[in-house]
């Protein structure tokens, strides 16, 4: 009798534990996936203009009922959304008209219209001594 009494205590041991593996498990990936989503925030949280003298171009603007958003082409041509009010590195987006968008940066400001072309980090770095040159091709939409 004492060995089917001590079968069944380790069938209940067994069984709680295969639970708290499974929820160790569920654990663990719940903190993956936290830092992915953070992961995921930083990325899209987009890039940032560098104080480097870097200026990024518009790729389009369109909204609605006055609410204009304007996609900028960034530098390594990455395409970031904006609207007025949000900040890219320590520039403000202050303005988005029809065919231009105004950034301030203290009593800096920057007016971005249609047509400048960014210069990519394929476009800045330096020739490769006997390669041929070409010259860059200018994103514009």
């Amino acid at each position: 009798m004492r060995n089917s009494v001590s079968a069944s205590e380790i069938a209940l041991i067994n069984e709680r534990m295969s639970v708290m593996q499974a929820s160790l498990a569920e654990l663990e990936l719940q903190v993956k996936m936290a830092t992915k989503r953070d992961e995921l925030r930083k990325l899209n949280s987009g890039p940032i203009v560098a104080d480097d003298g870097f200026t990024p171009s518009v790729v389009e603007i369109g909204g609605m009922d006055g609410k204009l958003t304007a996609n900028l082409m960034m530098q390594g041509g990455n395409v970031q959304a904006v609207r007025v009010g949000d900040r890219i590195g320590g520039w403000q987006i202050k303005d988005i008209t029809i065919d231009s968008l105004t950034m301030v940066k203290g009593k800096e400001s920057k007016r971005l219209a249609f047509g400048t072309a960014v210069a990519t980090p394929q476009m800045a770095t330096p020739p490769i001594p006997g390669a041929p040159m070409q010259a860059p091709v200018p994103f514009m939409r």
